[in-house]
This record gives C-alpha cells, sequence and structure tokens, in this order.
C-alpha cells in the first residue's frame, strides 16, 4: 500500500509505496500564529527574527527578545541597560544581538556559561528557559510568584536546579506541558515557542492572564520529548538556581492555574477530498513499469544517491531552475534519517523533534521522504507526480540537496528514500 503525506497533514491511500514532503515556511505554525503577532505588533520581537519561526532558538538571539521586552514593561530605553564592555570574550557585538546580550548581562537573566563565555550561539532547552523566565518574572512582578505544584510525568527528567522555576512558570501559565502531561525539559525550543512564552511573561506582568492555549500542536505533539541521555549544558549559575528558587518560592503564595488542552483541528471534509483528488491523480500517473526486484548485496546506494541527485537536476534543468549541488555536511544526517523512517514514517523524529533539528545555519529547508520504490527513476517519478514534492525539487531557493537511502530486508516497504534539500545562511 502506497501511502502520502503533504506536510503532516494531508494522507493519501493508494498501492505499494509510500512518501511524503514537507518545508520550513517562513510563517509561524497556527496553533501560534495570533499570539506571534501580538508579540510582533507590541515591538518585542526585532525585525531580524520576524522569520524562521521553526528554527531552535539561539541564546544570543533570545537576548534580543528579553530585553526588548524588559525595556517595554519597564519603559525604559535600551541604551541605559548596555555596558560599554562586556566580560563575555566569544560574542561578537556587531552582529544584531550584540547590543541586547550586553543588555542582558545586565539584568542577568541569562547567565553566560563560563566567567568570560557565553555562547550566543548555543540552542536552549525547555528547562533553561524556565529558568530564564523565572527570573525575568519575578524581577519585574509586584507580587510574589506562586511556589506551583505541577506534576508532569517526567519529572524526574527535569534537571535539580530547574524544578521550582518549571513548577512557578507552569503556575503562571507562561509555559505548559506537551502532551501526555510531559513538560520535555530537554527538549529543543523553537524561535516561535520561546515568542508565546515571552509575549505571555509580558501580559501577565501588565495584569493579563496568558492566553490558555497548548505550545503544540497535534501533529508536532510529543515534538519536545527528549531521547534520556541527551546531554544539557548548564552554566554554574544555573546550577544553583534551584537553591535560590525554592528560597524565594517559600516565601511566595500558591496560584491556581487553569490549563486546558487544545490541539489543532484538521477540516475532515477538506483532507477527503484532498485524499481522493491525489489518490486520482497517482493511480493515473503511477509507473507503468514492476518495480525491480534487488538483493541486498547488490545494491551501490551511493550510485544511487548520485542518480537521484542528477535526476532532480534534470528536472529543475527543464523547468528553468539552477541546479543544485550535493551537500556534503549533511549526508551523513540524510541516512540517518532514511533509518529513522524505517521505524517511524514521518517528518517527526522517532525521539519526537522535528526532521529539521539535525540541521543549522540555514535559510531554507525541506524534506522529502519515501518508501518502496526501487529504483532512483521510480522514487523521482512518484515525486515528481505529487504537487507538494515536486514543488520541494524545484524550489529555485534550494542550493543544496543530501540524499539519503536506507535498504531493509525485513522491513514492510524495504526501500527509504530521504531527500534534505538546504541554503546555506
Amino acid at each position: 500500500m502506497r501511502k502520502i503525506l503533504i506536510v503532516g497533514l494531508l494522507i493519501v491511500f493508494s498501492m505499494q509505496n509510500v512518501f511524503a514532503t514537507t518545508s520550513l515556511e517562513n510563517a509561524p505554525s497556527s496553533w501560534a500564529k495570533e499570539e506571534v503577532e501580538s508579540a510582533i505588533s507590541e515591538t518585542l520581537i526585532p525585525e531580524y527574527m520576524q522569520t524562521g519561526y521553526k528554527e531552535n532558538i539561539s541564546r544570543g538571539d533570545l537576548c534580543s527578545v528579553i530585553a526588548r521586552t524588559y525595556c517595554k514593561i519597564k519603559n525604559v530605553k535600551m541604551e541605559s541597560l548596555i555596558k560599554e564592555k562586556s566580560k563575555f570574550k566569544d560574542v561578537d557585538f556587531s552582529k544584531e544581538y550584540g547590543d541586547y546580550i550586553k543588555a542582558c548581562e545586565t539584568l542577568g537573566y541569562i547567565k553566560g556559561i563560563t566567567a568570560t563565555s557565553f555562547a550566543p550561539e548555543n540552542e536552549l532547552t525547555r528547562e533553561q528557559m524556565a529558568v530564564i523566565l523565572y527570573r525575568f518574572k519575578n524581577d519585574v512582578s509586584k507580587d510574589k510568584l506562586p511556589v506551583g505544584n505541577k506534576k508532569y510525568k517526567d519529572n524526574n527528567k527535569i534537571s535539580s536546579w530547574a524544578k521550582s522555576a518549571v513548577k512557578s512558570v507552569s503556575a503562571l501559565g507562561i509555559m505548559k506541558g506537551n502532551a501526555g502531561n510531559l513538560f520535555g525539559p530537554k527538549g529543543k525550543l523553537t524561535r516561535e515557542q520561546a515568542y508565546l512564552t515571552v509575549n505571555r511573561t509580558y501580559n501577565s506582568s501588565k495584569g493579563e492572564e496568558p492566553e490558555d492555549k497548548e505550545v503544540v500542536d497535534k501533529k508536532e505533539e510529543n515534538k519536545e520529548q527528549e531521547k534520556d541521555n541527551e546531554a544539557v549544558e548548564t552554566s554554574d549559575d544555573e546550577k544553583k538556581t534551584n537553591e535560590s528558587v525554592e528560597k524565594n518560592d517559600n516565601d511566595k503564595k500558591a496560584d491556581k492555574s487553569l490549563e486546558k488542552n487544545k490541539t489543532e483541528k484538521v477540516d475532515n471534509k477538506q483532507v477527503e477530498e484532498d485524499n481522493n483528488t491525489k489518490k486520482d491523480n497517482l493511480d493515473a500517473k503511477k509507473e507503468k513499469v514492476a518495480p525491480i526486484e534487488e538483493k541486498k548485496e547488490t545494491l551501490d546506494l551511493e550510485q544511487m544517491k548520485k542518480q537521484v541527485l542528477n535526476l532532480v537536476n534534470k528536472e529543475r534543468e527543464k523547468a528553468g531552475v539552477a541546479p543544485v549541488k550535493e551537500c556534503a555536511k549533511y549526508n551523513d544526517y540524510a541516512d540517518l534519517r532514511a533509518k529513522e523512517i524505517v521505524e517511524k514514517f514521518s517528518h517527526t523524529r522517532p525521539d519526537g523533534s522535528s526532521c529539521f533539528s539535525g540541521m543549522s545555519n540555514y535559510k531554507t529547508v525541506g524534506e522529502n521522504i519515501a518508501g518502496g520504490q526501487s529504483t532512483p527513476e521510480i522514487v523521482m517519478n512518484d515525486w515528481m507526480h505529487s504537487e507538494g514534492h515536486k514543488a520541494n525539487i524545484l524550489n529555485g531557493q534550494y542550493e543544496e540537496l543530501s540524499v539519503g537511502i536506507k535498504y531493509d530486508d525485513a522491513s514492510e516497504y524495504k526501500y527509504y528514500w530521504v531527500q534534505l534539500f538546504y541554503t546555506p545562511r
């Protein structure tokens, strides 16, 4: 049986093979759109960060949002927070986040990882964000913060230095759990998720209750669930945070917080109509030649990858689009993704993270996946007869391509294919 998944929402059933496509669009997810737009309208988000909403946010970029939000709440000018000299030696202060890091150094919400290192490009985890928001909210709030008694199923995964902060921001409704009553402490934080939490902090500091909206939508639920052995980089100051937070908590009164799980609804009628349309289209154009049976030991996967790249560039040439070159940087990751879709055929990885979580420093990225096609010609034929996959293949914004292939004779589809399109910054 063949099934097609378009951007994680549309599933079409046909015959024999399975494939899917997705791309990282320059717009926030539907579940985040309202609150992201609210944050932008309040000038909390600098213009250079009003893009790449699904990217993981860096420490330097978070400083830009935190510092602007503080100035908005306190009605102070950014210049008043900026030190002439910074103790951090690893920051390029000519970058957009340069002055914001200096401001946050003054505020003390985001600590350095050492006495002289800030690591501005490092990504943040959810538990690290909880600690930062706790420090921020505790500083700007006129009221005592709640201790909180929220219990998540993965409480044992939350680091000791973050436990009290997680409870408090959960009670405030600033941060909320993922599907299944999980907090996902080691999961990476995306820009749009950071914008939501900062917007809620801003609104609650104005005396408004944060909107009770689930942080993840149905198609991305469990996105923040982490692997048990995932490493977390923390500073000495962060490790001491739990001690200071608990001391502060002992003097504070607990509030009650109402949380309702909301998930994005799919228009079933439209999906059914789209399913029928895609099925008819694919059945009419499907490959007439029977798949070639090949033995595992005779497969030349590297040669097959090159054939896919060549076929992609032939199609781009026909469409008048510049060719893509091989992206050696992510070849290994493409192979890993091919192995992962044997276990879970989805743009969400088996650990719950996005298919783009293994990529960084990009302008644009996209993924096509497929299963069951025994040759490069067959898989390209299927992809080119699906509008979503074809759009990725012919997207003129992409400059590079990594191809991953996995053959697993014991699995349902045996052949698994991945295209990772990439444009570096």
